[in-house]
């Protein structure tokens, strides 16, 4: 059975998606130096330890959060984009992150060097969340780029913004990551401790560059090995189901015992030196439907 999650610019303060990691294998891998400087993960605005659930929390937060993964192969931009509000209800009690992650519209690149993205609009219905950038591609690799940026949620007690920023580059997810958290399963009080220890590897020759989700600059592999579970032991990320899309990572293992899991979780900080865990869940075999690892983050080692 797949498991595919896909958060819309919808609130995803009640959507958790979970996020794990172990032991690995050596996988055919190289890596694909950025053919465009503007082809990369980028902090548009905002800080990436805003990402991810956020209810309850009293320190002061950036109204809104904006990062994006970029391609750009003949002279178009694909890419995606996550997005977060943060949200106040109108009697003050608390905030919520409101946003999620999706496909940025296919734009071309001015023979200035200035491009648009944008949110799409999907259907006939009217998104809550809409953003507009406006910038110029670096002259260099390794360069930031500026630009201005307009976002709007019509959600209750969100508030649009705008205004100028510098996009910072985000290291490409790749690394050995580790976290210890407990595994339950539905319908159960039982849990198990377990330790999972994964291996990211951004990037790769080989794969279509096109508007699809993932391409040769956001492409997630690797391997997961989890020490605990009476079920399964070691992991592989399936063929096209690992991306990075703005600060979301989400990798779809195949599992040693046949069962499919899901992990997601969003970057910390522009090094990636921990990836916090929204989502660890399992599907199929012995420990079907077994979920955990909330408020944990995967560290680097």
């Amino acid at each position: 059975m797949k498991l595919r999650a896909w958060l819309s610019y919808a609130a995803y303060g009640a959507v958790f998606l979970l996020s794990g990691c172990g032991a690995w294998n050596v996988l055919p891998y190289s890596p694909t130096p950025a053919a465009n400087p503007l082809s990369g993960n980028w902090l548009l605005v905002g800080s990436l330890s805003n990402f991810g659930p956020s209810f309850a929390q009293v320190q002061a937060q950036s109204p809104f959060n904006l990062a994006v993964s970029l391609n750009v192969t003949g002279g178009k931009v694909t890419g995606y984009a996550s997005t977060a509000f943060i949200c106040t209800n109108p009697g003050g009690f608390f905030t919520a992150s409101i946003g999620g992650e999706g496909g940025l519209v296919t734009t071309s690149i001015g023979a200035d060097g200035s491009f648009e993205l944008q949110s799409p609009v999907l259907g006939t219905g009217v998104p809550t969340v809409t953003f507009d950038v406006r910038g110029v591609v670096p002259q260099t690799a390794g360069a930031t780029w500026s630009g201005t940026y307009t976002a709007t949620d019509t959600n209750n007690g969100c508030t649009s913004t705008s205004g100028a920023f510098t996009a910072v580059p985000i290291m490409p997810v790749t690394g050995t990551y580790a976290a210890t958290g407990i595994l339950s399963s539905q319908g159960s009080s039982g849990s198990t401790p377990v330790t999972i220890t994964a291996t990211f590897r951004q990037g790769a020759v080989g794969v279509a560059s096109t508007s699809t989700r993932v391409n040769s600059q956001n492409i997630l592999n690797g391997n997961i090995a989890v020490q605990g579970s009476p079920c399964f032991s070691s992991g592989t990320i399936n063929p096209m189901d690992g991306s990075v899309l703005g600060s979301f990572v989400q990798a779809e293992y195949t599992m040693n015992d046949g069962s499919e899991l899901l992990v997601s979780g969003y970057i910390h900080d522009a090094s990636v030196s921990a990836i916090e865990l929204a989502g660890f869940v399992v599907s199929g075999g012995q420990c079907d439907k077994d979920f955990g690892f909330f408020g944990t983050s995967l560290v680097r080692q």
